[in-house]
């Protein structure tokens, strides 16, 4: 029950009937999705320490997945918001799509899960945030939905609070450009799926120093090269700090609990009324966080935006 458009189904029991389930759910979803009469998507959920089983050494486990069931198969990169599970992505033939998902569990079955369990909750949806974890857009298209996605920039600096979008905070310093890339390099069949597509997979450029040139990258480097640490600073009037910071420090130390990045408020700069707020963490970290700060300014009552 939240705005968000996403939701989970889970399904318990033994694999077997599990997947005779959700058969019957693929008939169903596969009603609602633009691809071939035959072909269905499904997106699982797996824990992020059992991710690197599905991948393999290089990427050889997913290529070996993609070729033995004729599927697009993609692990994103980055866990959904506020949690620590990971989307698997496959789609093709509804048959295929099961056989596949008996592989991954057979697989994940020998690994348990290690480190912290957070399942995700479909209500710490971050729209911005989806082409990292693999999620769904309120207009009803996921990150492969027109089949060409615009690749996020890098974030910089805002010193002006007057600058703060309350839908989006935007950092004021040059944010590394975005490229664009398509469904090219996620499976042997994309091109039967969709018609051909006109541009190539393409890589957006340094976060450090404005939009740089797009550049060819396989998709396997999104496997093997973890997000990078940055930092993005907002000045907030001196009134707000109390709203994020919370009784005794509850909320910030929430939200920095929650999003994962490191927070810090500074203490009021000499002379004026402003607050400096840095956050550093991979860019996901960094949206999470950026998405609680908004909320709980807006749930103070004192932004007048």
């Amino acid at each position: 029950d939240q705005d968000g458009p996403e939701r989970i189904l889970t399904i318990a029991g033994e694999l077997e009937p599990c997947l005779d389930c959700l058969t019957d759910a693929l008939v169903t979803m596969a009603e609602n999705q633009k691809l071939r009469q035959d072909a269905s998507e499904l997106r699982a959920l797996v824990h992020t320490s059992q991710a690197g089983a599905i991948i393999g050494k290089g990427g050889e486990r997913v290529k070996e997945l993609r070729a033995r069931h004729g599927l697009e198969v993609k692990v994103f990169t980055e866990t959904c918001p506020n949690s620590t599970d990971r989307v698997i992505l496959c789609r093709g033939e509804q048959r295929a799509i099961l056989s596949c998902l008996r592989d991954i569990f057979t697989q994940i079955e020998k690994i348990p899960p290690r480190g912290p369990i957070r399942p995700y909750d479909p209500s710490c949806y971050v729209e911005h945030q989806i082409q990292g974890y693999g999620g769904f857009a309120h207009d009803d298209t996921s990150v492969y939905g027109d089949r060409r996605v615009r690749g996020g920039g890098g974030r910089g600096y805002n010193n002006n609070f007057d600058n703060w979008d309350m839908n989006n905070m935007r950092g004021g310093g040059g944010g590394g450009g975005g490229g664009m890339y398509n469904d090219d390099y996620v499976g042997p069949s994309s091109q039967s799926f969709y018609p051909p597509p006109s541009q190539p997979m393409m890589a957006g450029g340094s976060s450090s120093s404005g939009g740089g040139q797009g550049q060819m990258r396989p998709l396997i480097d999104s496997f093997s090269q973890p997000p990078a640490t940055q930092t993005q600073q907002v000045t907030i009037p001196h009134e707000l700090a109390g709203a994020i910071i919370g009784s005794r420090g509850t909320r910030i130390s929430q939200i920095r609990q929650q999003s994962g990045a490191s927070i810090k408020i500074d203490d009021p700069l000499p002379g004026t009324n402003d607050r400096i707020i840095t956050i550093v963490g991979t860019p996901n970290q960094i949206a999470q966080a950026q998405h609680l700060l908004q909320t709980a300014v807006r749930q103070s009552g004192l932004y007048p935006g």
